[in-house]
Order: C-alpha cells, then sequence, then structure tokens
C-alpha cells in the first residue's frame, strides 16, 4: 500500500496523466526504482542531517529545523543550507576581524579614560557596565548630551543639520537609505558637504538599501560621496555564507563630535506604504565622547568592506568636549565571533530591574532566557509593560510574537497594543536607573542573525526623556486584557502556535 502511494505520488510528479503510471512493463520498472530511490534519498537526508543540526547551539532552534526536515527532508536540507548557519564566509569573517584589530590599535587616540564615566554611574549599576565592556569591548564614556528625537521630519531636520555643519568628515551608516525625499533631503546635504571638501562617507546595507544602490549612489559617487554596500547579496555568495545576515545598524557621525543613532532609517514615515501607517521611531542626537564610539563602529564596519582603503578618523579634532551630565556605553553584535552581546545584555537589564520595566519593540519573538527573565521579573513584583504594535508588516512574526502573550498575561505583564501607526522604536527602561536604546528588535533575528547597536543611557535627563516618550506610547495603546485573549478562537490559536514552533528560524 506505501509502495503503490509512493508510485502515484511519483508519477504525478514526472507528469502522468493519472497517479498511477504506465503498465508497460519497462515504464513499471524504472517508475519502481524513482520511487525507491526517492523514498532512500528522503531516510538519508533526515539521517545524515540530524547531527548537522544538532550541532546548533540553541535545542529550539534544532528541532525547529529537523521538524521541517522531516517533514519535507529535500525542501528542508535546501533551506537550511541557504540559511540555516550561522557563519558569514571564511573570507569576510577575516575581513571583519581585520577591521576591528585594526581600531584597536588606534584606541588611545579615540577613548578617554573610562573613569571619567565611572564616577556617573550608580553603583549599582556598575556590574552591567563591566558585563557591556566585556561582551562589547566598549567603555562608558561621560560627559554626553542627548536629544531623544521620535519624529521623522525632525530627525531629518537635525541630521541634515548637522551635516551642511560638518567641517571634516560626515559618515554615515544605514540599514535602508531610499531615495525618496528623506533620502534626497540627506543625499543633497551630503553634496553640498563633498562640495565643501568635507570627507563623506554612506555605508548602506545591500539587501534593506537595494533600490538605492541600483538608483540613487550614482550620482552621489559623481559628487565625490563615497558609497559602499555592506553584506552584498549573490547566488553565488549564498553557496559560501548565510544571505539573510544584515548590517541593521543607524549611525551617523559628524566631525567626530554630533551622532546619531536608534531605530530611524532614511526613508519617508510611511516606509512607502499608507496601509499601517507612518512608523514611529526613536532617534538619539548624541554630542560628546560617546560620539567616538559611534565613529569606531561605523569604521569597523566600513574597513570590513573596503580593507585597502586608508583609515582614519578624518581630520576633525580628537579632543572632544565634555559638554553633558549623561554617560553612555554602546553595545555593538553580530554574527562571525560568535558575538552574543546583545542578547546578554538584555538579560542582564532585565534582571536589574527591581521596581518597573518598560519595553517597545515592533518585533517580539524572545528566545528561552528573555523569556524566563520577563517572568520572573513579573513574579518577583516588578511592574513590567510590554508596548507593541497592534498591527505589525510581518504575518509570520505577529503570529509568533501574539503565541507569547498568554504566558506573559498570566505571569502578570501589562500587554499592550500601540495603535497609532507602527511602533518601530527599540526600548528599555529599568526604574529611574537607565534605559537602553538602539536599532535591534527584542527577537532571535536581532539577537543572532543581523548587526545591531544598542546602547546604555545613564543619567537622569536620560531617564526622563524616555519616560515621556514612553508615556506618549502607552496612552496612545490600549491594554490586552486576559479574558479577552482567552477568548479568541482555536483557528487562531492554532496558527499562532504554529508561527512559534517556527520562531527559532525567524
Amino acid at each position: 500500500m506505501i509502495e503503490t502511494a509512493a508510485q502515484s505520488y511519483v508519477g504525478v510528479a514526472m507528469g502522468y496523466p493519472s497517479a498511477m503510471p504506465p503498465e508497460s512493463g519497462t515504464a513499471t520498472t524504472w517508475v519502481h526504482v524513482l520511487t525507491w530511490s526517492y523514498l532512500a534519498l528522503e531516510w538519508i537526508v533526515r539521517v545524515v542531517m540530524i547531527p548537522v543540526v544538532m550541532r546548533k547551539k540553541s535545542p529550539q532552534a534544532a528541532m525547529a529545523w529537523l521538524m521541517v526536515i522531516f517533514f519535507e527532508p529535500l525542501v528542508g536540507v535546501f533551506f537550511y543550507l541557504l540559511i540555516g548557519e550561522t557563519h558569514l564566509g571564511r573570507k569576510r569573517l577575516r575581513r571583519r576581524l581585520a577591521a576591528v584589530e585594526r581600531i584597536r590599535a588606534l584606541r588611545p587616540m579615540v577613548e578617554l579614560d573610562g573613569a571619567i564615566a565611572a564616577a556617573q554611574v550608580p553603583q549599582e549599576q556598575r556590574d552591567l557596565t563591566r558585563l557591556t565592556q566585556t561582551v562589547s569591548d566598549m567603555r562608558a564614556l561621560g560627559g554626553n548630551t542627548i536629544e531623544l528625537i521620535d519624529d521623522t521630519d525632525v530627525f531629518l531636520d537635525r541630521l541634515v543639520e548637522a551635516i551642511d555643519a560638518a567641517e571634516h568628515s560626515a559618515h554615515l551608516e544605514y540599514y535602508i537609505y531610499s531615495s525618496d525625499e528623506s533620502g534626497q533631503r540627506v543625499s543633497a546635504a551630503l553634496i553640498r558637504a563633498a562640495a565643501r571638501g568635507v570627507r563623506c562617507r554612506l555605508l548602506v546595507d545591500a539587501a534593506g538599501s537595494r533600490a538605492f544602490l541600483k538608483r540613487g549612489a550614482g550620482e552621489l559617487r559623481r559628487a565625490g560621496v563615497s558609497v559602499t554596500a555592506s553584506m552584498p547579496v549573490s547566488l553565488l555568495r549564498a553557496l559560501l555564507a548565510r544571505i539573510d545576515l544584515r548590517n541593521h545598524r543607524k549611525i551617523a557621525v559628524i566631525d567626530n563630535r554630533v551622532a546619531f543613532t536608534g531605530s530611524q532609517n532614511i526613508i519617508n514615515a510611511d516606509y512607502g506604504s499608507r496601509r499601517i501607517g507612518a512608523w514611529r521611531d526613536l532617534s538619539v542626537r548624541i554630542e560628546g565622547p560617546a560620539a567616538f564610539q559611534l565613529q569606531r563602529v561605523f569604521l569597523e564596519d566600513w574597513t570590513a568592506e573596503r580593507p585597502n582603503e586608508q583609515l582614519d578618523f578624518g581630520t576633525a579634532p580628537m579632543t572632544p568636549l565634555l559638554v553633558g551630565d549623561v554617560s553612555i556605553q554602546s553595545a555593538p553584535s553580530g554574527p562571525g565571533a560568535e558575538n552574543t552581546a546583545f542578547s546578554d545584555l538584555l538579560l542582564a537589564c532585565i534582571n536589574e530591574a527591581q521596581e518597573r520595566l518598560v519595553m517597545t519593540t515592533p518585533y517580539f519573538v524572545p528566545d528561552e532566557p528573555i523569556m524566563a527573565s520577563l517572568r520572573v521579573a513579573a513574579l518577583r513584583g516588578v511592574r513590567v509593560e510590554l508596548v507593541i504594535p497592534e498591527k505589525g508588516n510581518h504575518p509570520l512574526v505577529n503570529a509568533a510574537a501574539r503565541s507569547y502573550f498568554g504566558a506573559l498575561i498570566d505571569a502578570g505583564i501589562r500587554v499592550r497594543l500601540h495603535t497609532n501607526g507602527l511602533l518601530h522604536a527599540k526600548t528599555l527602561a529599568v526604574d529611574d536607573a537607565f534605559t537602553l536604546i538602539g536599532s535591534g528588535n527584542f527577537d532571535i533575528r536581532s539577537f543572532t542573525l543581523n548587526f545591531e547597536l544598542m546602547q546604555l543611557f545613564f543619567g537622569a535627563e536620560a531617564v526622563r526623556e524616555l519616560e515621556r516618550f514612553h508615556q506618549k506610547c502607552i496612552e496612545e495603546s490600549k491594554p490586552l486584557p486576559q479574558a479577552q485573549w482567552r477568548s479568541r478562537g482555536r483557528l487562531a490559536r492554532l496558527g499562532d502556535e504554529f508561527a512559534r514552533l517556527l520562531s527559532p528560524l525567524l
């Protein structure tokens, strides 16, 4: 019976008009051979892939891949070879490590004594700064001032203003750089700066900014702006390394003095679609010594793509001004060197909370340690609030996120659905002590696959600024009651749970 079914399957696949193969003896023999060869190949794939997949550090990811491979062996192994392993490729990894070493050799030029910042970090958070320095090789630096910007037009005004004031260098790095009105404004500012003799560099992700690289980069290059694609994508590269590892960072550094970072890309607020509404991003304008750390991150990424270019920090003065009382510590993370800086930092931040913890993120697909730490925080009396968009732009990711809501609500975590556009800000505030802002989503992709940049901010000014933003987000949100959530239809729950099975692969 099994053999007959298999023959029918292969017969249809070979294009026969009916499920059964031709009755001639030769054809029947070949169908038998093909049938059993196909079945044998499937089982060989299943057996061979077990030890390959089990090498993955995450048991959840291993089980998800095994499920896919056992159901559809050939399709599963194809996708595993395409996106199953987190590796950059030998050549790219060597270039990135070499770029990091070149920057480290210049460290005395670009970092102040850590004692300057240590005096401004509360004693209770010194362990957090030590952990961050260990996993990211970045010190906490004091003497900064910040401005939080949650409006795309205001962000563009401030960025263009900074580029127009540049005297020495303007370095920009963005996941999405569009050729729309927003991108044209920034491009025009870079062209004006290049005409004044300012050293202008623009690094954009090859996938996120694909359209710009095809249509808009040429004008900038002709005007003297250096434009480079980060993490190029091609079918040939897919044979050597994973192609969906992306540079998700958002950085701009002007004259080693002023910097911008956060979640804002260079694109109109509607991101090319008015279906959901305007995207709500959060950027930070930084002035002070912390701009040097972002310059360092930019140059590491730039040099990894252009290893033969002379490394320099521009001709801007190397003595930063101490202009405020905010201490900032950067935490770049990404694949390649088993770097778990982002997830380690997020876990440590959650564990620091004593009274209140507020999180905003567009995509919430946590790993097991993060999920457990949130539940434990709520169970020990911390008021935990999670604000996420009511409507997202990735249906499968949104469904996976919904599958976690029940456990969160049961633990006493307040889940709020933001209704005014798509909340794209990635933030966390712990008590009245510190905040975390950056480019990384609170999901497995940002933890392990993307190059991200998160920053810790210490000081009353930083906490007050983010509290105002969080209060605005909460006012624009509606709570998710437990009874309402439990009353969902069985089909909706089943779909969410299925998406959760795939969450380690998202």
